[in-house]
């Protein structure tokens, strides 16, 4: 391997927090507020799409958008790097937050649930292989969280990863992405044309797969 595309070593916390402090709260940058310009050049794009979009209140994206960056990192964290490092980045998001802002840990949820509803239809839509596959999956979903409770791991934190795990096959087949831009319109109480929504997830796909791209340089150690 050459020297130039070797991962760096970093320790997860302070990986998170340079993340957190550079992509989604960008406390580097000062005075200039990113991600409300950011959320300014996608409300002008859906309004583009879908004029009722103008309905929403700037402010309101800007929110919205900072939840999906951290939901849509920390899902792309659990596929890179699995459930038990992806449970103590979760815990370190949690501590991180509440030092924040508590309101945005508790707003997550809705995104975080999204995940986990999308799971359930890994195999179709109410069918009976479906019902079975989603009794198997809360059975696994038990198991694990009883295992890292044991662990010592907080259970707010195991919940939330947990509503993540097996989530692969229906990221990939764009299932999650339909929940998440679902629970988006919900929570800015908007209905829109297909062309707008593709256009959301469009650009709910392009943080997860910014926040991939981040931990594919990388490698976990131990502080």
């Amino acid at each position: 391997m050459s020297i130039f595309s070797r991962k760096e070593k970093v320790v997860l916390e302070v990986f998170c927090k340079r993340f957190y402090a550079d992509n989604i709260f960008n406390e580097s940058i000062g005075e200039n507020d990113f991600n409300l310009g950011y959320a300014t050049v996608v409300r002008n794009s859906i309004i583009e799409a879908d004029f009722s979009f103008s309905g929403v209140k700037i402010e309101d994206l800007r929110y919205e958008i900072i939840l999906l960056r951290i939901e849509m990192f920390s899902l792309a964290f659990l596929h890179k790097f699995g459930e038990k490092l992806s449970l103590a980045q979760t815990e370190y998001t949690w501590d991180y937050l509440r030092n924040k802002a508590d309101s945005i840990w508790n707003d997550l949820m809705d995104y975080n649930k999204a995940i986990a509803q999308s799971n359930n239809l890994n195999t179709g839509l109410n069918t009976k292989t479906n019902k079975i596959y989603t009794a198997k999956l809360d059975i696994n979903r038990i198991k694990l969280f009883d295992m890292y409770h044991a662990q010592g791991f907080d259970d707010v934190c195991i919940a939330r990863m947990i509503n993540r795990v097996y989530s692969e096959t229906v990221w990939k087949n764009r299932k999650t992405i339909f929940y998440l831009t679902q629970t988006l319109c919900e929570r800015l109480k908007c209905k829109l044309n297909e062309e707008a929504q593709f256009g959301l997830e469009a650009i709910i796909f392009g943080f997860y797969n910014g926040a991939m791209e981040k931990l594919n340089k990388i490698e976990i150690r131990e502080q």
